[in-house]
């Protein structure tokens, strides 16, 4: 079996998606020291892992592999970035609209009166 074929049992889920958040906080920036609530709560997180898992082993841990964290980091992750643009948005210190053609959220900064023709987009 290779080393990205291994599967863990995760004993301590709460613990797990804190090491989760905590992770992906510190991938945007070394420090910080905002309420990581505003952005994803534990329950969030846990209820991504339980839904990426390959199951449940035979003392009801959840099973995750390699793919497994990956996505699931992603996922919160994305929960960060997409929260963050919206609380810039709220601070209007970005403009956000819904584009119709593209089905999805843009966002940009307004640069002297005049939007700026690079946009930051997210969602499917």
């Amino acid at each position: 079996m290779e080393d990205n074929d291994a599967i863990y049992s995760i004993t301590d889920l709460d613990g797990y998606a804190s090491s989760i958040r905590d992770g992906v906080a510190q991938s945007f920036v070394e420090d910080y020291n905002e309420n990581l609530d505003e952005y994803i709560t534990l329950e969030q997180v846990k209820s991504l892992i339980i839904g990426y898992s390959l199951g449940q082993d035979e003392d009801n841990n959840y099973l995750i592999n390699a793919e497994v964290f990956n996505d699931t980091f992603d996922d919160v992750r994305e929960w960060f970035y997409e929260a963050g643009l919206s609380k810039l948005a709220a601070k209007g210190v970005i403009e956000c609209a819904w584009d119709d053609d593209s089905n999805q959220m843009v966002f940009w900064v307004k640069n002297n009166e005049q939007q700026s023709s690079s946009t930051t987009e997210t969602g499917n």
